[in-house]
């Protein structure tokens, strides 16, 4: 299976749901929304600030949009915000 599944995104829909505390991120905006309403130390650690980067280049440019999911999903697993049991489409972190 294909991660970047292009008319889901084209659509705004993330290509599978990634799951976080009892929430989930659906489509790509959810994704940019979290990722701003992070508290400014969050977005001072590394991981956070590789995936902040990573969606400002998706949001410009969506090939980039596969590269900003991985980089979301290892940064909300490193912050144990993600039960890598939840995601379990295939090629993802903690597919089984």
């Amino acid at each position: 299976m294909n991660l970047l599944e292009e008319d889901k995104v084209q659509n705004g829909q993330l290509p599978s749901p990634l799951n976080y505390q009892d929430k989930r991120l659906i489509t790509v905006e959810d994704a940019a929304v979290f990722i701003l309403n992070l508290p400014p130390e969050k977005l001072d650690e590394h991981h956070w600030r590789a995936a902040h980067a990573a969606f400002s280049c998706a949001l410009m440019e969506p090939a980039y949009l596969k590269a900003a999911l991985v980089a979301l999903e290892l940064a909300m697993t490193l912050d144990v915000l993600v039960d890598p049991n939840l995601l379990s489409t295939p090629g993802r972190i903690g597919a089984a």
